[in-house]
């Protein structure tokens, strides 16, 4: 636990860790039903939501100002809203709250209650650029589809939730994302493989099941500054395929088999990197 903890502050450090829209699929021709989709492909989009209600100014400084009073923190910059919401203040009624309050720009939500009911009002809130889902656990993986709407994403953090590999095939949609926590999910080299073309910047692979296999679909991430590999079964080999991420800085891969040597040869090829490595 420490090191996660150590791990994401680090990240933090580092980058300042601090989208979109599906389209729908055309509506079938009465002679001629869509084709179901195959095993392990993203589920097709739902059907379109009910629009937000509209409110009027006064509404949204009302709803704000009952927010604020239940302890929520509330920001507003350059007319834009971060709301930021931890354990029993994270729950279905607060995301109710906000749907019809368009211009929030970030969403983070640690430790909550909130469940895929709740997830669904993330369908109105399009200005969205950073979203915190962290240690959710009363959330399903299917609940996380609703992520694909948000077509101006820039960080998504799901550390500690039920993401899975059919998660980050969803998030592949959003293609302004740049800095991406999976921290502790259940992602395997099959979703990484899924992030191959992304641009992304900072990416926290801590915990989960990927391995050396999964690092070399990392060589597509030529933007990728930050990565953490923290607890991960990956080894000197894996290192290997990070030689074509050219902006790599910093790197941690505590907890794992890598060895100095290993460390030590990547170093050869980026001189500016910094690791953290296991003691």
């Amino acid at each position: 636990m420490n090191a996660r903890l150590s791990a994401s502050v680090a990240l933090l450090v580092a980058l300042g860790f601090l989208g979109c829209e599906k389209k729908a699929d055309p509506p079938p021709t009465p002679d001629k039903q869509p084709a179901a989709p195959q095993p392990g492909e993203p589920k097709p989009p739902v059907s379109p939501q009910p629009p937000p209600p509209t409110l009027s100014e006064e509404q949204v400084k009302a709803r704000i100002e009952a927010i604020r009073k239940r302890g929520v923190t509330v920001e507003l910059e350059n007319r834009e809203y971060a709301i930021k919401a931890v354990g029993e203040q994270a729950t279905d009624t607060l995301l109710s709250e906000l749907n019809g309050i368009k211009n929030i720009y970030a969403l983070r939500l640690t430790n909550g209650p909130i469940t895929n009911a709740g997830l669904k009002h993330l369908n109105s809130m399009t200005s969205l650029e950073v979203l915190w889902i962290k240690g959710c656990d009363k959330i399903t993986y299917e609940g996380l589809d609703s992520i694909a709407r948000l077509t101006r994403l820039r960080e998504l953090d799901l550390s500690d939730s039920p993401a899975n590999d059919q998660t980050v095939k969803v998030i592949n949609q959003c293609q302004e994302l740049t800095r991406l926590r999976v921290g502790g999910t259940k992602i395997t080299d099959t979703g990484v493989q899924a992030l191959m073309g992304q641009k992304l910047k900072a990416l926290d692979l801590s915990v989960t099941a990927v391995t050396d296999a999964g690092l070399s679909k990392l060589s597509t991430l030529l933007s990728l500054n930050v990565l953490m590999l923290t607890g991960c079964n990956i080894t000197d080999a894996g290192l290997l395929h990070l030689k074509e991420c050219r902006k790599l800085e910093h790197l941690d891969v505590a907890e794992t088999k890598v060895s100095k040597k290993g460390i030590e040869m990547l170093k050869k090829q980026f001189p500016m990197l910094t690791v953290r490595e296991s003691e």
